[in-house]
């Protein structure tokens, strides 16, 4: 029998009940494979089933990212920043910069913060590519006061 999104839900309650904010809800999920490798699940999937009356009419498929190939792109990454400018083919890298300007309009300082505060966690996950500033007044203070972690 396979299992259901509601054995999932229970079965992870197990772990969070009182316990919310701690590693064990933050923590990555990963899938084993049959060769025995794990892969990060980078998202779910609500697929709908286009047949009326089908014994299975949604399903949800959570997709991986393979571990192995995502740390040998990062590595290779850091092995060109490291050469000195220099890319694998001994070419002088271009670094170009760039610049976005987001303009808020008829937005709450609640649904601002969440802007920043996602926009920081885009930040984090180029860092292997790219240095991302985001200036902006009081943007500091949403970051520090936004990613404390309350330690128990």
């Amino acid at each position: 029998m396979s299992m259901r999104v509601r054995d999932l839900q229970q079965y992870l309650g197990k772990f969070t009940e009182k316990e919310k904010g701690t590693a064990i809800s933050n923590c990555h999920i990963y899938i084993e494979t049959e060769s025995g490798a794990l892969e990060e699940i980078r998202r779910i999937e609500i697929q709908e089933n286009q047949v009326i009356g089908h014994p299975e009419p949604t399903r949800m498929v959570l997709k991986t990212e393979n571990i192995n190939r995502w740390k040998s792109l990062l590595d290779r990454v850091n092995e060109s920043r490291r050469e000195w400018g220099e890319s694998e083919s001994g070419s002088p890298i271009k670094i170009m910069t760039r610049k976005v300007t987001i303009i808020g309009k008829k937005i709450s300082p609640k649904q601002w913060s969440g802007l920043i505060l996602e926009l920081n966690l885009m930040k984090q996950s180029w860092r292997p590519f790219a240095d991302i500033e985001i200036q902006g007044s009081g943007v500091k203070k949403i970051i520090k006061n936004g990613t404390f972690v309350k330690k128990v």
